[in-house]
């Protein structure tokens, strides 16, 4: 596609070039009104950041792509936000100037030449000029009745999803490449449906097998915290388990709730629904997740494991018996996990160290830690450690 008019809000560009497949998006560069020049905006959110400024344009168009940031067109200033999913780790918006643009298909703008009149925003095929789309614009000049001032073109950026503009953006899908999988820096965000409902998993805990934990005190450096209980929040662990997946015979790892499947260029999550969301908690490990209830009697609670698909392979009671709290007179609740080795080791939250308190080096937060060897554990498909 190519941009005639106003340009593109961020989260546009993003999404024609993530989940609607376009393989490149052209814009011609515009003059600013305050001076210099620019091919798109900043969401409405992000005001002080300068996304779209291109005063380094010598052309009259630039195309917007998916690259890595070793590219020679990486544009960094423009590629904040492009380094978490579905981005792998290493992309970068690629700027190249073009003369001429080469989409198939162009969106313009015509604004209105009165006061009375509105202007409109077209889809149309470069070649014959077919009109695919055309919406009317809030976009007029001069001034309406009684003196009110109405907007006019290049007042405001197309950050409102309402517009004619956005409308017309939103429409766009490549369906070619959608049955491809696309860019090698993108990777398909997928959700899988448990084959049982937690609800009845809770409902029959009486039925399942018990197995015996104990929990010893743990403290955690603030890296080792955020890689426990905010594994999918900042960049760097994102792109340390990329790595990671990279690194595994599989080329598997967890990131998180989410399962990273490089060979299928896949992130893959168990929809746990509303109740999963609150009261239950969900980690990626060993090619599928682990479902812990998050609270229940003292000392015990259940322990799902489903594999990769969804499908359940099986449900433990675990009994943690007496448990050194790590925050006192609070029952224990699992909210993390990491594999070490042959364990797998549940945490519960814990509190973060005052100042002034005793702590080993570096510490800073102390949680209870319950280390359950994976051959204690039922059988887990493909997993020749568990029993």
């Amino acid at each position: 596609m190519v941009v005639e008019g106003a340009g593109l809000a961020e989260t546009q560009v993003f999404q024609l070039l993530s989940e609607r497949h376009l393989e490149y998006v052209e814009v011609r560069v515009a003059q600013k009104a305050e001076g210099g020049k620019r091919i798109g905006w900043p969401d409405c959110c992000r005001f002080s950041w300068p996304w779209g400024d291109a005063n380094w344009a010598t052309q009259a168009y630039v195309r917007l792509s998916l690259g890595k940031v070793s590219d020679a067109a990486c544009r960094p200033e423009l590629s904040e936000r492009w380094k978490a999913p579905p981005f792998m780790p290493d992309t970068c918006l690629l700027a190249e100037e073009v003369t001429q643009p080469s989409a198939s298909v162009r969106l313009d703008q015509k604004p209105a030449t009165s006061p009375r009149e509105w202007g409109w925003w077209r889809l149309a095929e470069v070649e014959t000029g077919r009109v695919l789309a055309q919406l009317s614009s809030d976009t007029v000049r001069g001034d309406g009745a009684g003196g009110r001032r109405l907007k006019r073109d290049g007042d405001t950026s197309p950050l409102d999803c309402r517009n004619s503009q956005y409308v017309l953006v939103d429409m766009l899908r490549n369906p070619v490449q959608e049955t491809r999988a696309g860019s090698p820096q993108l990777i398909s965000e997928v959700t899988v449906q448990p084959n049982i409902s937690l609800a009845e998993i809770q409902g029959r805990a009486n039925e399942w097998p018990k197995l015996d934990v104990s929990g010893q005190v743990a403290y955690l450096s603030e890296e080792q915290d955020w890689g426990i209980f905010g594994s999918e929040i900042r960049l760097q662990e994102w792109a340390a388990h990329v790595k990671n997946a990279k690194e595994s015979p599989g080329r598997i790892a967890r990131h998180g709730s989410r399962l990273i499947d490089l060979n299928n260029a896949t992130l893959t999550r168990l929809n746990t629904g509303t109740e999963g969301h609150l009261k239950w908690w969900t980690h990626a490990a060993f090619n599928g997740f682990f479902v812990a209830k998050r609270e229940g009697p003292d000392g015990e609670r259940l322990l799902a494991r489903f594999d990769r698909n969804g499908k359940l392979e099986w449900v433990v009671r675990i009994d943690a018996g007496s448990v050194p709290l790590s925050r006192a007179g609070r029952a224990f609740e699992f909210q993390g996990a990491i594999v070490e080795g042959e364990d797998l080791v549940l945490y519960d939250r814990g509190r973060t160290i005052q100042p002034g308190e005793t702590r080993p080096p570096n510490a800073k937060s102390v949680v209870t830690a319950f280390r359950i060897p994976v051959k204690r554990l039922p059988p887990m498909e493909g997993q020749p450690l568990a029993r």
